[in-house]
């Protein structure tokens, strides 16, 4: 690629190579091995990683000692010589160190213990959100926590700051960087939504959709002629398609990305019913099934919702079926019951409690005089 390739390779236990290359191994020298970093780890020691500081002058390096438990070697990169070393007493978990410009930071997943580069305690503070922090990124005078669910946080790396919660969450982050150049930390959720939030300016973040497109998860055709085909997605929005697959509109059923599990068309009114299956919490989902009016995308009447936390619901489908005159509608909710409503007014006409369990689907059979309910637990 005509330029430098840099690289660090552990040739033996806890003695590092940093080399450097010209493309094709071509034009002046220098070529292959540029330093050599000893790190004098001890003996049997295991490498857990290694991570540098936001100006390249600190390298860190995390490891095993069987003697010891895990600890943080810290090196100037200029000379090759250890700084200290940061004894950890909790498990050193890939990502959730890091190191900044003047200190270490190691997350439990519930507290952030900061260290000097030279091991001398800085204090330890808990995250100012309720869901776990795993994984910790850099900045020259702080750390950002990004936690499971979407939660990101600001902890500057004195240990004394209270930490600042960026962003509630509430989708799963699956990558995250930060930019030192602007300042910013940039995360990608689940479903390809992008995030800018700035670090040193307190405020929303800045979304970017256009790559959060969703995984198609349902499909229902108009009843009658079939000239409307409505296609559910994970991204919180229903594709409108006629007959000849070509679009025709769409409906966002939420502003943010959010999973569409089931869409189904009254065959009696023609209208459109949307159910949500997106997680909250780890015991809780939003369940809300939304009537439309597909035209206009205007909303009809709403159930559910309320996304109350329930004990032993690890999954949730939801699911919707109608009635053969479309004047009854079954709902599934996450409580593990199934709702009759009224599909005209979307009132609650019956709750059927079932066995404990979460719905796998409904429908109704014998000219509507029965609901038939299946379950996870292997039961109908």
């Amino acid at each position: 690629n005509d330029k430098w390739n840099v690289m660090a390779i552990e040739r033996e236990p806890g003695q590092w190579y940093v080399g450097g290359t010209m493309a094709a191994f071509t034009g002046p020298p220098p070529f292959g091995w540029v330093d050599r970093i000893d790190i004098d780890l001890p003996a049997g020691a295991r490498l857990l990683g290694a991570e540098s500081s936001p100006d390249a002058a600190t390298l860190a390096v995390a490891y095993f000692d069987p003697a010891a438990g895990d600890s943080i070697a810290v090196v100037d990169a200029a000379t090759s010589q250890r700084i200290g070393t940061v004894a950890v007493e909790a498990a050193v978990r890939p990502g959730a160190w890091a190191v900044t410009d003047r200190a270490v930071a190691v997350s439990d997943g519930v507290t952030v213990t900061t260290w000097t580069h030279g091991g001398e305690l800085l204090g330890s503070q808990t995250t100012p959100s309720d869901q776990t922090a795993d994984e910790l990124l850099a900045r020259h005078d702080g750390i950002a926590a990004v936690h499971h669910a979407g939660a990101t946080a600001l902890f500057a790396d004195d240990g004394v700051t209270p930490p600042r919660l960026l962003d509630a969450g509430g989708i799963t982050v699956e990558h995250a960087v930060i930019d030192h150049e602007l300042d910013r930390l940039v995360t990608v959720d689940y479903y390809g939504r992008i995030a800018e939030q700035d670090l040193d300016v307190e405020g929303e973040p800045v979304h970017d959709d256009r790559f959060a497109a969703g995984n198609a998860t349902s499909v229902s055709i108009s009843a009658g002629d079939g000239s409307t085909i409505a296609v559910g997605a994970t991204n919180g929005r229903v594709a409108l398609l006629d007959s000849s697959l070509a679009p025709t509109g769409g409906l966002a059923v939420r502003a943010v990305p959010a999973q569409i599990d089931d869409v189904a068309f009254n065959p009696g009114s023609g209208l459109l019913s949307t159910g949500l299956a997106e997680r909250i919490t780890a015991l809780s989902f939003d369940d809300n099934v939304t009537t439309w009016n597909a035209g206009d995308g205007a909303a009809v009447h709403s159930f559910g919702g309320e996304a109350e936390e329930v004990a032993d619901c690890g999954f949730f489908h939801s699911r919707v079926a109608f009635t053969a005159d479309g004047s009854l509608m079954a709902v599934t909710s996450h409580d593990f019951t199934v709702a009759l409503l009224d599909a005209e007014t979307g009132e609650l006409v019956h709750r059927f409690e079932t066995v404990a369990g979460t719905t796998l689907d409904i429908e109704f059979a014998q000219d509507d005089e029965l609901l038939i309910a299946t379950s996870e637990l292997g039961t109908v």
